[in-house]
């Protein structure tokens, strides 16, 4: 939803205050009421309507984005108790000192002023518009993320057949497709038998990319394998048994993940570690806790003139769209340094 859109909502739930004082403010003007008992029926409103936007806000901002959405209702509910507790001592420290210094002036003109009320009768109608302005804000929160979402899935629906050809390239660098080839054929001569074992590997390679990676969700074990076969046809191309270190760790078991996540991260660690004579160049961990995986690669990133100007390895825009997609709730951090190039990756394999 465009900002325009949203500041409008906002303006216009504002109105609302702006609306109840404008009768009054005419009524004073065309009746013989004294000023002190126009200013009591603005005061009135103002700590009845203004103040239950506080917790409005809080809905809105922080309550139902970090709890609610995560499924932590709860954590939502408890603090949406207290927001409310909140609000109430809000107002009364707005009623009390008015009601103290006005309350017998006011009592002989307007019995019925919300400030006059019993303390039981006025928390509870103070009480009745904060749930009411906490139910709005989560309200139009849900509203604006469905939106949102429903946005990014039309704008990837859109772009399908551009974004399954960028993906189909991305997934597959024809540097890598090209060198990988050389190096069997290389190969060929010296150890016919890990030459046809590199061979396979490659074709289990090309039918993972244009078969299984077209699936929603395929098998996280073959996503591993996908990943342990990538990286030793990348090995052919090292004479260092350390340049490239992975490691697993947890049972996969059945657990599904979408297809092709992981893999531009390492594609584009070997882009940039291209002294492939040292140690400790790349390092990939894998880690599966339950139902969540934790994924982290860091590269040593070599100064090469003009590589730093080229587009980033397979398509690490795409990914991150369809992480926000898919698994709304992950975390990814990337950071550079001098020399290394850091990437973690946080999923719950479980989400909807």
């Amino acid at each position: 939803m465009k900002k325009k859109t949203i500041i409008i909502i906002h303006l216009v739930y504002w109105s609302r205050l702006l609306f109840s004082i404008i009768p009054l403010v005419s009524f004073q003007l065309k009746s013989s009421t004294s000023d002190l008992y126009t200013l009591s029926l603005l005061w009135s409103r103002f700590i009845f309507q203004l103040v239950p936007l506080f917790s409005f806000y809080v809905a809105y901002c922080f309550l139902f984005p970090t709890y609610f959405t995560r499924k932590k209702y709860l954590t939502f509910g408890a603090l949406a108790v207290l927001t409310t507790l909140f609000t109430l001592l809000i107002g009364e420290l707005f009623i009390v000192p008015f009601k103290r210094e006005f309350g017998d002036i006011l009592s002989s003109q307007d019995k019925h002023n919300a400030i006059l009320y019993p303390l039981k009768l006025r928390l509870l109608n103070m009480m009745s518009m904060t749930i009411s302005a906490i139910i709005s804000g989560s309200l139009l929160k849900a509203l604006i993320l469905w939106f949102n979402e429903r946005k990014i899935k039309e704008t990837l629906e859109k772009k399908n057949l551009q974004t399954e050809l960028a993906l189909l390239r991305a997934q597959i660098n024809p540097h890598f497709l090209f060198n990988t080839l050389n190096n069997i054929d290389i190969l060929i001569e010296k150890s016919p038998a890990k030459a046809s074992e590199y061979l396979k590997k490659l074709s289990d390679i090309m039918r993972f990319t244009i078969y299984d990676a077209s699936a929603e969700k395929i098998l996280l074990s073959q996503e591993l394998e996908y990943i342990s076969k990538y990286i030793d046809l990348q090995r052919i191309r090292s004479s260092a048994s350390g340049f490239v270190k992975l490691e697993v760790t947890g049972d996969p078991g059945n657990l599904q993940i979408a297809p092709m996540l992981f893999i531009p991260f390492i594609e584009n660690a070997f882009k940039h570690s291209t002294n492939k004579k040292q140690e400790n160049a790349i390092n990939i961990i894998i880690r599966i806790i339950g139902e969540e995986i934790y994924f982290s690669c860091n590269n040593v990133l070599d100064k090469i003139p003009g590589l730093e100007k080229t587009k980033g390895g397979a398509g690490l825009d795409i990914i991150k769209n369809r992480l926000t997609l898919i698994y709304p709730d992950h975390i990814l951090h990337m950071e550079k340094t001098e020399s290394k190039y850091i990437v973690s990756l946080s999923i719950k394999l479980n989400e909807n």
